[in-house]
């Protein structure tokens, strides 16, 4: 548990500096980085455990939503990141739950879910294109390392959201020529 707490300071201390380093102070920092030490640690215990904490996940979505409103609020983006990345994850967990025997085989469940759902708070629709892309990418490439099928998704969650957070619009345009 201590090794846990340390390790999410330590990450989330690097990310806000590469953060203020690539994009300087003009963001409303405190909630950002408040944000970035749940997630950090929601993405040790996912990692480690499989299990994300629902109480943290509301947490830090309620501090994505502090973050976004002082950032200049965008309800039709918010809207549309919902309705293109939160709604169609929550209708394949319904219809998995549903129709499925192995309860246990789902991919990304709930939480993973929530932090979708945070990020849609956050991200333009293009950024989280490329945060998905990007998780999806590293989950794949680290699945292959380590020689497991399943891997927990919210440390990538979080990679994909640093990536997109900082580059996506370039990225994006190199990704999907936009």
């Amino acid at each position: 548990m201590k090794k846990n707490i340390i390790l999410t300071i330590i990450l989330t201390l690097i990310q806000i500096i590469i953060i203020t380093i690539i994009k300087g102070f003009s963001y409303p920092l405190l909630l950002l980085f408040l944000m970035l030490l749940i997630f950090s640690y929601i993405s040790i215990e996912d990692w480690k455990t499989g299990e994300i904490s629902i109480s943290l996940n509301v947490i830090t979505f309620l501090l994505a939503g502090l973050y976004s409103f002082f950032s200049g609020w965008n309800l039709k983006v918010v809207g549309i990141n919902f309705l293109c990345f939160v709604l169609p994850f929550i209708i394949l967990e319904v219809i998995y739950e549903l129709l499925s025997k192995d309860k246990e085989k789902f991919l990304i469940g709930g939480g993973d879910i929530i932090l979708f759902a945070t990020m849609s708070l956050i991200l333009s629709p293009f950024n989280m294109c490329v945060m998905l892309f990007f998780a999806c990418l590293m989950s794949i490439i680290t699945s292959k390392i380590i020689k497991k099928t399943l891997v927990h998704f919210a440390p990538f969650i979080q990679a994909g959201f640093l990536i997109a957070f900082l580059f996506g619009d370039l990225l994006g345009k190199i990704l999907f020529l936009h």
